[in-house]
């Protein structure tokens, strides 16, 4: 149809014959009639600018919202956009020029089939847009921008040569195991991991904007199985009541994040083999929900939090088992305790907590639960205990120190040096 319209478009532009030409005595002339020079030169000029839009029209394909379009109905090179709640579909492998996706429409633009797409130049997921991929299709594009929302549902390869990951974008890996591919992460950008059952991606050893494990159909636990690096916050919403081991073996390993940890479900388990395990948090640490075990193993286990702690529920474990090594909780700000359990001791050894701020108690438990063990508190800054209860075992004690450098209060405010 649209060759059809630009054949009967050009017939209606070029002059006649007899514009054309003019015939004199004996011989032809091959100048255009003078009458006719003006106007086809205009018609020329408009003609090009239509071949031109036409073309470009030809080369371009937009998949609507609500619509499936099959991947080989599609001219292989042509650039393709797909607004929200379109599908392509690879019921063959083809190469295109670009894929974009288009804000209009509503829900998700989806790529799915069990086929290869190549993609010559960009990916482009724009601000405000998602793009999910599904089944098995496997993706290759010379670059893939991210500036709203990829979502990896299909099993089979995500390869690029370059991946950049921008401001608030986010990339959600839905798929258990695979590969999450080396990108270049914005502060501000979001990796989500969602799909995750019984194994580990690979692709954790690279550093992050923001990280959400929110794994719900998480079988088993499992090992980071690299050094983890946050430049953003670090969340943790829910592993199904299984853990996540920064180390569960005999490799030392550590996790840094740069801005805030914050769990509200799940579990998180620093130590959990012989190997030395150490968390760094230079913002602050929350915790309202879930359960955090800093150390259940021989290895030595550190949490260093430059900010302030607040727990608002679920348990915090320091020393859950093993009478070996240390466990130590370092604050740099102030600690909070308003609801939950803060045990600093479940074994037959001492656990230990350094706040170099204020001590705030105002509802929860703090307690040593481990027979024959003990906690200490070296605080630097003022104790205040307005609710809750702190507990010990008969063979056990909690001591608090107070180590500051200037005069201290307690909750009745007198002075303890």
């Amino acid at each position: 149809m649209a060759l059809t319209l630009i054949y009967n478009t050009l017939r209606s532009f070029l002059p006649t014959p007899s514009s054309f030409f003019q015939i004199g005595d004996n011989h032809l002339k091959l100048i255009p009639a003078s009458s006719d020079v003006r106007n086809w030169s205009k018609n020329f000029l408009v003609l090009l600018g239509f071949l031109f839009l036409s073309v470009c029209t030809l080369a371009q394909t937009t998949i609507t919202s609500g619509s499936t379009v099959n991947a080989s109905t599609i001219i292989a090179g042509n650039t393709i956009v797909i607004q929200q709640g379109g599908t392509l579909r690879m019921d063959v492998s083809r190469s295109f020029a670009s894929i974009t996706t288009s804000t209009t429409g509503a829900g998700t633009a989806t790529i799915n089939g069990t086929n290869t797409l190549t993609i010559t130049g960009a990916t482009n997921v724009i601000a405000s847009s998602s793009l999910s991929t599904a089944s098995t299709v496997v993706i290759s594009t010379s670059t893939l921008v991210i500036d709203g929302t990829y979502v990896n549902g299909s099993m089979g390869a995500l390869t690029a040569t370059t991946i950049n990951v921008n401001g608030g974008g986010t990339y959600t890996h839905a798929i258990n195991g695979g590969t999450i591919p080396t990108a270049s992460w914005a502060t501000s950008s979001t990796f989500q991991l969602t799909g995750l059952t019984g194994t580990i991606p690979a692709g954790m050893g690279q550093t992050f904007g923001n990280f959400i494990w929110n794994a719900a159909g998480q079988s088993a636990d499992l090992e980071l199985l690299a050094p983890l690096v946050v430049a953003g916050d670090f969340t943790i919403i829910n592993t199904n009541n299984n853990e996540i081991l920064v180390t569960n073996s005999a490799t030392g390993r550590s996790v840094s994040v740069t801005g805030n940890l914050i769990q509200s479900g799940g579990q998180l388990t620093v130590v959990s083999g012989t190997g030395a395990g150490t968390l760094t948090v230079s913002g602050d640490f929350s915790l309202s929900g879930g359960t955090f075990i800093l150390k259940e193993d021989a290895g030595t286990a550190t949490l260093n939090i430059l900010g302030n702690f607040s727990q608002s529920g679920g348990v915090f474990d320091q020393r859950a088992a093993t009478t070996l090594s240390t466990g130590i909780v370092t604050v740099s700000g102030d600690f909070s305790l308003s609801t939950g359990t803060y045990d600093i001791s479940g074994v037959g050894a001492l656990g230990t907590l350094i706040v170099s701020g204020d001590f705030f108690q105002t509802g929860g438990t703090i307690s040593q639960t481990g027979g024959g063990g003990s906690g200490v508190i070296n605080l630097s800054g003022n104790f205040s205990q307005t609710a809750g209860t702190i507990t010990e075992t008969s063979t056990g004690n909690i001591s608090i120190v107070f180590a500051g450098g200037t005069a201290q209060t307690y909750t009745y405010g007198v002075a303890i040096r």
